[in-house]
């Protein structure tokens, strides 16, 4: 009896279907491409069984004043730095409308932030930069109405590069989540 017990168990636990919602980082990677410029990518994915999403396209440094793209940060070590000049944007394969990526209802989609950075002349000769995600807004719909949101501060822990060293030698960190 126990033992068809488990069995019954284990087969719902395989026939279910999985449900839920996905926004994970799953990779990144810092590439030092000269002696000026670093290249970071950040890869996440989202999704939802039951919702559909919009996912900012813009990118903007340090929290700049547009509240509808991703905001991040460059760090020397563990401090923020606003020196340097930087450029970047969110690629993906989905959906473009109004502006925004769509992931649609019960698929997941990857996104890529992709970031260049010119390090400051006043940067130290060996210095350690990454890229960190601090805001991440979308839109998710829900009986037809699209509601604004955001990633929480824990939820963005691992949307962060490996940080790269402006005097080391070979040019790529990555790493995997």
């Amino acid at each position: 009896m126990k033992r068809s017990i488990f069995f019954l168990f284990a087969l719902l636990i395989i026939v279910m279907p999985q449900t839920g919602e996905a926004y994970l980082a799953t990779k990144a990677t810092s590439i030092r491409l000269n002696d000026q410029t670093l290249m970071f990518m950040l890869t996440y994915s989202f999704g939802h069984d039951e919702l559909s999403y919009r996912m900012p396209i813009i990118a903007t440094r340090n929290g700049d004043d547009r509240s509808d793209g991703l905001g991040y940060t460059i760090s020397n070590g563990s401090l923020r730095t606003s020196g340097g000049e930087t450029l970047a944007i969110v690629l993906s394969n989905a959906k473009v409308e109004d502006g925004m990526y769509v992931v649609p209802k019960g698929e997941s989609r990857e996104f890529t932030l992709l970031t260049f950075f010119t390090v400051p002349e006043t940067a130290a000769t060996s210095s350690d930069f990454s890229v960190g995600v601090e805001s991440l807004p979308f839109m998710y719909n829900k009986d037809g109405t699209y509601r604004e949101s955001q990633l929480n501060e824990g939820e963005l822990v691992d949307y962060r590069t490996p940080a790269i060293d402006t005097d080391r030698k070979i040019g790529i960190t990555q790493k995997i989540n």
